[in-house]
Parts: C-alpha cells; sequence; structure tokens
C-alpha cells in the first residue's frame, strides 16, 4: 500500500528521517510531505509514533480527471463498498485545480455523488455525510489532469495532542505547538540523546539528557522534550482516530501496538527513574539536603506505567534522603504493606512510618491517610526522635495539583527554619483554604488558580 505524512513546509527532510528511524520503508520527501510503503501495521507506526506529521493519508487511487464526468466516473470505480465501514458518514475536501476542474467546492461534491452513488448500488445505502466530524475524512488531490484520492488515516491533525488547559482559549499564554516543538529538539540533538542506552561512565560523569529552554515558548518545548524522554508514543493517548471507519481497519493490531507503546514507556520510565536516583545519591554524597515525594500512586492503584522496577528505583532514591512524603497509597507499595481504603489503626500507621525509616530515609511523612476514622497527616521527625499525627478536616472536592502546592509550602517553610510538624501543619492550612475558597468553582479540573492567592501561603 502506498501512504504519506503531511507536514508544514520545512519539516519535510526531518520527517523523512523520523519515519527511516520508525523502520518505514521507501520513504521519500517530497514537498509538504514524505511518502512511504508497507502494511497496514506501518502505517499505524506512523499515526501512533510521528511527532512531525501533521496527518497520514493512505492512497486509494489514482486516476486520469480532466472534466467532472471522467472524475465522476473514475471515482464511482473505486470499490467504495470495501473501503469505508457501513454506517460511516464521510466527508471528502478537494484541493488543485484542473483545466475544466477550477472550483475545488464543486469537485468535492462531484466525487461525493461518485461515492454515494456507488455505495447505494452496491450495498443499498447512501453514506451520510458529516462536513464537521466524519467517521472517514477522504482528500481528491488534482493537478493538471490526474487526480488521486486518498484516505485520512489521523482523524484530527496528529500535533493536538497537548492537554486541554494548555489549548484553552483567553488563558494569556501561547504554548509552542509540538511538532513545531519536535522539529526543533531533533534539529538541536535532543531526540537522538534520548534514545541513546545511557552507559555506566554516563552517570558516572553526569553525560545525562539534560535541556535547558530559553525560549519561553509556554513550555511547549519543555513538554515534548518529556514525552521524548520518556519513550512516550504521541498518539497513545488518542480516543478517535479516521483509520476507524476504514474497512481494513484491524483493532487486534492496533491494540497490540498500543501494548508494545505502553512497555516502551514503561522501560523509559524505569531509566527515568534510574537517572534521578543516581543524581539524588550524588547530592546526598555532597551534603545537599534531599527531599522526596514519590509521586507513584493514589487510592490503592498504580499510576499507568508505574512499574516494579520503578519503585524500586523509588527506594534507592529515599534512601539517601532527608524527607520522604508519600500519600497511603505509595507508602504501602514502597513497604510491601496491604493497602486498606477504609483506614488503618494508629499501630499499622506506625508500622508504615517504621518500614519506610528502614529503607533509609531520615524522617518521614505519610499524607491522605485515615487513621482510626479521622483522615491524618502522620509522621516522625529524626532531629526530635518523635511521631505525630496532624488530623484535618476533609473537604468532598477535588482539584489536580494541590499535593504539588503541599509540596512547595512545606519545602519553603522547611527551608525558612521550621521544624517539620509546624511546617506540615502550615502546608496542610494553606491546602485547605484554597480548596475551601475555590470549591465552588465550575471547571475544577483546571486547578486551583494559585496565583491569585499567593499572599496566603
Amino acid at each position: 500500500m502506498e501512504f504519506y505524512a503531511s507536514c508544514p513546509e520545512g519539516f519535510e527532510s526531518a520527517l523523512a528521517d523520523e519515519l527511516k528511524r520508525l523502520g518505514l520503508s521507501h520513504v521519500r520527501r517530497l514537498k509538504g510531505r514524505a511518502t512511504f510503503e508497507g502494511e497496514l501495521e506501518e502505517a499505524y507506526r506512523a499515526c501512533l509514533w510521528s511527532r512531525l506529521a501533521s496527518r497520514v493519508f493512505v492512497v486509494l487511487g489514482r486516476f486520469e480527471a480532466q472534466d467532472a464526468d471522467e472524475l465522476y466516473d473514475s471515482v464511482y470505480d473505486i470499490a467504495w463498498e470495501n473501503i469505508v465501514r457501513p454506517g460511516a458518514t464521510i466527508a471528502i475536501t478537494a484541493r488543485g485545480v484542473t483545466e475544466q476542474l477550477r472550483n475545488t467546492r464543486f469537485s468535492a461534491l462531484r466525487a461525493k455523488d461518485a461515492l454515494c452513488n456507488r455505495l447505494a448500488e452496491a450495498t443499498g445505502r447512501r453514506a451520510d455525510v458529516d462536513a464537521a466530524d466524519p467517521d472517514v475524512h477522504l482528500l481528491l488531490s488534482l493537478r493538471q489532469r490526474r487526480a488521486s484520492m486518498s484516505l485520512d488515516l489521523s482523524g484530527d491533525p496528529l500535533f493536538k495532542r497537548l492537554p486541554p488547559a494548555a489549548t484553552r482559549a483567553g488563558e494569556g499564554t501561547h504554548v509552542l505547538r509540538p511538532d513545531y516543538a519536535a522539529l526543533v529538539l531533533a534539529q538541536v540533538g535532543w531526540t537522538g540523546l534520548c534514545e541513546r542506552e545511557l552507559t555506566a561512565d554516563d552517570y558516572e560523569n553526569e553525560a545525562l539528557p539534560t535541556l535547558i529552554d530559553a525560549s519561553c515558548a509556554g513550555g511547549g518545548l519543555l513538554l515534548e522534550a518529556a514525552n521524548i524522554l520518556t519513550d512516550r508514543a504521541p498518539g497513545a493517548a488518542r480516543e478517535h482516530w479516521g483509520f476507524e471507519g476504514w474497512q481494513l481497519h484491524d483493532d487486534a493490531l492496533w491494540e497490540q501496538l498500543l501494548a508494545e507503546a505502553r512497555e516502551r514507556e514503561a522501560t523509559a520510565r524505569e531509566r527515568q527513574a534510574r537517572i534521578v536516583s543516581q543524581y539524588c545519591r550524588e547530592q546526598a554524597a555532597s551534603g545537599t539536603t534531599i527531599y522526596v515525594d514519590p509521586i507513584m500512586g493514589d487510592e490503592g492503584k498504580l499510576y499507568n506505567g508505574v512499574t516494579p522496577a520503578a519503585i524500586q528505583s523509588m527506594r534507592e532514591m529515599i534512601a539517601v534522603a532527608d524527607l520522604i512524603y508519600p500519600n497511603h497509597t505509595e507508602a504501602c507499595y514502597l513497604t510491601d504493606h496491604e493497602y486498606h481504603a477504609e483506614g488503618v489503626t494508629q499501630a499499622e500507621a506506625d508500622a508504615l512510618v517504621d518500614g519506610l525509616r528502614a529503607i533509609g530515609t531520615r524522617s518521614v511523612l505519610i499524607t491522605s491517610i485515615v487513621v482510626d476514622g479521622q483522615p491524618s497527616v502522620v509522621g516522625y521527625n529524626h532531629l526530635t526522635n518523635e511521631r505525630f499525627a496532624l488530623p484535618y478536616t476533609e473537604i468532598p472536592v477535588h482539584f489536580p495539583g494541590t499535593g504539588d502546592i503541599f509540596s512547595a509550602v512545606l519545602i519553603g517553610h522547611l527551608l525558612d527554619g521550621d521544624e517539620i510538624q509546624k511546617a506540615t501543619r502550615q502546608a496542610m492550612d494553606a491546602v485547605y483554604k484554597l480548596i475551601d475558597l475555590n470549591k465552588t468553582n465550575e471547571d475544577k479540573n483546571r486547578g486551583i488558580p494559585l496565583e491569585k492567592y499567593l499572599s496566603i501561603l
């Protein structure tokens, strides 16, 4: 089968190199695109892994189209009953002109009529048109006396992969589009650096992947760089694809490639954990105070991509820490204790604290733990050899990012010289106050607008 990946002008060479690295064959660089040949798996890999492509197309046919009648006949001759999934909606976009076909809207309409009439004759049912959100988006390309018809396998453009909050209108911050960020990172060598297997000498000589973003691109470069470092497939989180309306779509093959992508990301997370663990050990040896928030899971479950190897790397990290502050779930995974959603007794909470201390950390906090029916933060202060439990009242709403706020306020007070118990209570109070002030916000997924409340921190 013949495929091509479209891209902005100037991306062609980098895109062709990327497709070759993905193992695609017969890659050719053309203006605004790179073509390749292969089977369904190769097209899926381009959709799933390309950071530079805008869309991926499969070419369905090439034909003569000197005038409207020849265009109609040529499109009608394509076996649409074997291409369009029964019941799928369609849309056709036309680009380019011929000597007699000068209006792209007319050309698209004529092609649509041919397609629908072919389906009606072959299956007894015409395809419905949905110009805004079709199941099958087709591209008719016209040039001189020739034309081609391609099916868009992508659906939405592949560069639409930023978190919704990053592209929300009115936010006042422009985030660099991911494909442009990926091009910059490829050209400065970041992609190649992250793909290279690290050696013991790299750790010894601190030759680790390091990126300094001085461009103020709204965080776009850093977001894309982090995704490359963690080997996260850019298309893995996408929920809808253009190929879902294509009769040749193989759901089992697609799920197999998604599973491979998840495995690769898990392996990269382990690599990342080793890098940070090694850095913490080096800094601890030089006298730097180490605070660790072992972000691994919540509510009794690990986050996606956290593997046993990543947990072990986290143990190595906290072994040299001055203070760690996992939540109840993370404390259980780190100490191999069973998680109880209903809470624990004081004796069980003490056992969790002791289990974490046995790994090597000096002081401990365990957040979001219910002790004898009371939501609390429990801990141990190695400077005073004291255990403590700080109860709190839970507000039944959820905001993302409250753990980060807690961490920032906690460390700020510790660096100001406050003892652990006092710094913890101040961080708890700050988070409670911020949640209380924002509990009636309609869109809680946007988090707490921290900048409005700096004065109370």
